[in-house]
C-alpha cells in the first residue's frame, strides 16, 4: 500500500472557523462538511477537483455543533443527509442533498442540547442520537418523528 501523501488542500473562507463534522456521497462526487460558524453552515465540495461546490446556512443563532463530535448522517439511497444543530434545545436539520436546502427539523428535549453522537439505521429509517448529560439515547424517523427516548439514568 503506498504511503499516505497530501494530494491537495482547500482554504476555508474568513469566518469559517473549520469543521465538525463531515460525510461523503461518492456516486455523486461530493464531500459535505458541517462547519463551525454560528449560523451553522453546510459547505459542499467537489471530490475530484476538491473545489467548493456550494454552502447552505442554517437560521441566525442556530450554529453547527462545533464542540461535541461530529453529528452528521448520511443516506445515498433518498439524497439526504442529517446534520445535528447545537441550539439550546439542539435540533437535527434534514438536508435535501438533491436541492442542497434545509427541509425539515426537529427540536428535542431540553437536554437534547448535549447530544454527542449520531448513527442511523436507515433500512428501519430511523436516526439515533446519544446524550452525555444526562445519559439518554433518543430514536427518531427519518421523518423527523421523535419514537423513543431511553434514559440511562
Amino acid at each position: 500500500m503506498p504511503p499516505l501523501a497530501e494530494l491537495g488542500v482547500l482554504a476555508l473562507n474568513t469566518g469559517e472557523n473549520g469543521t465538525s463534522g463531515a460525510v461523503i456521497d461518492t456516486s455523486e462526487g461530493f464531500v459535505y462538511f458541517s462547519l463551525t460558524t454560528t449560523p451553522g453552515k453546510i459547505v459542499r465540495i467537489v471530490t475530484s477537483t476538491l473545489s467548493r461546490d456550494s454552502v447552505i446556512s442554517f437560521s441566525t443563532g442556530e450554529p453547527n455543533d462545533d464542540t461535541q463530535g461530529p453529528n452528521v448522517v448520511i443516506d445515498t439511497s433518498t439524497a439526504f443527509a442529517y446534520f445535528f444543530a447545537a441550539t439550546n434545545p439542539g435540533q437535527i436539520k434534514k438536508v435535501n442533498l438533491s436541492t442542497f436546502a434545509v427541509g425539515a427539523s426537529v427540536v428535542g428535549d431540553s437536554f437534547f442540547t448535549n447530544i454527542t453522537t449520531m448513527q442511523a439505521e436507515l433500512s428501519l429509517n430511523y436516526l439515533y442520537c446519544g446524550a452525555y448529560t444526562p445519559p439518554k439515547i433518543y430514536r427518531f424517523t427519518t421523518s423527523l418523528v421523535q419514537s423513543a427516548t431511553l434514559d440511562l439514568t
